[in-house]
């Protein structure tokens, strides 16, 4: 892990010397699996590679009951946010009566979450 995520772990500990307030720890990937399947609560942000992200992504989904309810948010830099159902359109299934729009709904409502967070922050900083 060392040798072929050695520069994705040089940024985060730069990254981690400026928020000395913010908890950072490293977890090996495979103990990280483990965590949290035994108590997921241990987490609050998970910061990862795209090929570790997308496998802990999956696990994570199967501990709240599959893809179909699992809700995704994608924030790039400047706090642009895209969210998405996890699972894709499901074309399989389109017609059958099948589908389960709990993961878009979820994700829906992150949006809102980011959109009243940014509000509230930007409303805080605005003169009286």
């Amino acid at each position: 892990m060392q040798k072929a995520d050695g520069l994705f772990l040089k940024c985060c500990r730069e990254v981690t010397e400026k928020y000395p307030e913010i908890k950072y720890e490293e977890v090996v990937i495979d103990n990280c699996c483990m965590m949290l399947v035994k108590n997921p609560a241990l987490f609050d942000v998970l910061v990862m590679p795209n090929l570790y992200g997308d496998i802990i992504s999956d696990l994570c989904a199967g501990l709240i009951g599959g893809l179909g309810l699992t809700p995704s948010c994608n924030i790039g830099e400047g706090g642009i946010a895209l969210a998405e159902a996890v699972h894709g359109s499901a074309p399989d299934i389109a017609g059958k009566n099948l589908a389960n729009s709990a993961a878009l709904l979820l994700s829906a409502v992150t949006i809102c979450v980011i959109w009243i967070s940014t509000i509230k922050l930007i409303e805080s900083r605005m003169p009286s």
